[in-house]
């Protein structure tokens, strides 16, 4: 019974959290590869990234046949960016969504690693780097 209402609350907080984090900005790219975002695998595609306020990111298919929400870190902080961009690490056949920058902006959003990374990781060399440009 605990677990089912502890469950639900995160379930909920998730929720408010995404409707209450109207978009503060939105990239679209075409991903030409199934990739991991989180723990959720997506197909190939074109996509939506919706970029909250608090880190939370939304990343959906134009046609509506796939989603990730995501939560991110604050990463780089370097110089505005002359690019929209998503950067992906690729471990052989597998691409995981790595970080988010948007043009314009000094500091891009870091995806948090996950348990399938690291142990791609722990099997191959250092990832191979892709990035997809993306407009705004």
């Amino acid at each position: 019974m605990k677990t089912h209402v502890l469950r639900t609350s995160i379930l909920a907080f998730v929720l408010a959290a995404a409707g209450h984090a109207q978009s503060s900005l939105s990239l679209h790219a075409d991903i030409p590869f199934n990739f991991v975002a989180g723990s959720i695998t997506l197909n190939a595609g074109e996509y939506t990234v919706d970029q909250g306020k608090a880190g939370l990111i939304n990343m959906k298919t134009e046609n509506g046949k796939g989603s990730a929400f995501l939560f991110t870190a604050t990463v780089g902080c370097t110089g505005n960016q002359t690019a929209s961009k998503l950067v992906f690490h690729r471990y052989g056949n597998t691409y995981l969504l790595s970080q988010i920058w948007t043009e314009g902006n000094e500091c891009g959003r870091q995806v948090p690693v996950t348990s399938r990374e690291r142990e791609l990781a722990a099997r191959h060399r250092a990832p191979d780097e892709t990035i997809v440009l993306a407009l705004r």
